[in-house]
């Protein structure tokens, strides 16, 4: 019995340091309304929101993120329709290095354009995106990745009620 016990600690000790990584990002979740076609939003400036990735490993680790479709990463919401062009969606950086036991800022922006390409309404519209984080795999080839969740609603047009009907604002 003693035989097998030290066999698994050492076993242990040995497996534990190729596969230890770690993964953590603040916030998981933004929620952003009223958002105007033709207006770029740098959403650190307008709400003081921005993503966080930490590091708390021994070694540096190196991050690709994107912003993505939902779809795209196998994610879906019944009360939001994926973006229609994940590129209204971008960050200040795409690849990010992060030394071990720190962290790094990443800032998001969004711009709408002023009309979409197939003339689709953009006003009075809930849309998700997904920034997707993965990680680069090492000597193991087993990578980690995180997927943060954008809820984008449109500004909505105010209709206001006259003695002769409805008239859009």
């Amino acid at each position: 019995m003693k035989i097998q016990i030290y066999i698994f600690m050492s076993l242990l000790f040995i497996i534990s340091p190729l596969y230890a990584a770690s993964l953590r990002v603040s916030p998981a979740m933004v929620t952003l309304q009223n958002i105007q076609k033709g207006k770029i939003v740098d959403l650190y400036q307008e709400t003081g929101v921005r993503f966080t990735i930490f590091n708390d490993d021994e070694i540096s680790r190196t991050w690709q993120l994107n912003v993505y479709p939902p779809a795209v990463r196998g994610q879906k919401n019944d009360h939001y329709k994926d973006i229609l062009n994940a590129e209204w969606c971008w960050l200040d950086k795409n690849v990010v290095t992060i030394k071990p036991k720190s962290y790094e800022y990443v800032y998001l922006f969004i711009q709408l354009p002023d009309q979409s390409l197939d003339n689709q309404e953009l006003n009075n519209q809930k849309w998700m995106a997904v920034i997707g984080i993965d990680g680069q795999s090492g000597n193991t080839g087993i990578s980690l990745a995180a997927d943060l969740f954008l809820f984008i609603e449109t500004y909505s047009n105010h209709l206001s009620i006259t003695k002769g009907g409805f008239n859009n604002d």
